[in-house]
């Protein structure tokens, strides 16, 4: 599916998750702006209150029930001409963005990121969403940005990315 296509259909999935949501966002390789989409991706932090809204509209959409941090559920999205299939990838506001730098990838920039963050022997916990210093003290990450910064390298943006 081309970019264009793909970024109707995941605004739309965000305009339908909105609600039950504390924060949203497309990653993948829509965020990074590539031609060729063969899924959609979403990342989002549930709203406590709303969580069984959000399991309600997933399992409408076609997806399975039950959520959990860190990880993802399969809706497939079908019309007219086509069907794409799209990853939700559930997460915590805490751990937001770390997972928002890692779900966007791509492979390569998420690569680079641990090699830094081993060579400061620093922690990249996945799990926690966080990174440790070499002391095991949780560094401070706020936004995305933050993380570039921890390592001391400019911040690229996610069209750059490989």
């Amino acid at each position: 599916m081309n970019l264009i296509r793909a970024e109707i259909k995941a605004k739309y999935l965000i305009k339908e998750l909105l609600p039950f949501s504390d924060q949203i966002e497309i990653v993948g390789k829509i965020r990074r702006r590539k031609q060729d989409i063969d899924k959609i991706e979403i990342l989002l932090a549930p709203k406590g209150a709303e969580l069984f809204g959000l399991m309600y509209k997933i399992v409408e959409m076609g997806g399975e029930g039950g959520i959990k941090v860190a990880s993802k559920k399969v809706i497939l999205l079908k019309d007219d001409l086509e069907e794409i299939k799209a990853d939700l990838w559930f997460t915590s506001v805490n751990q937001w963005p770390i997972m928002l730098l890692l779900k966007t990838g791509g492979t390569k920039s998420n690569q680079r990121i641990t090699t830094l963050c081993s060579e400061k022997d620093w922690q990249l916990s996945v799990q926690e969403g966080v990174i440790y210093n070499e002391n095991g003290k949780r560094l401070p990450i706020k936004e995305e940005k933050d993380i570039y910064s921890l390592l001391e390298i400019p911040f690229i943006e996610p069209s750059v990315r490989e």
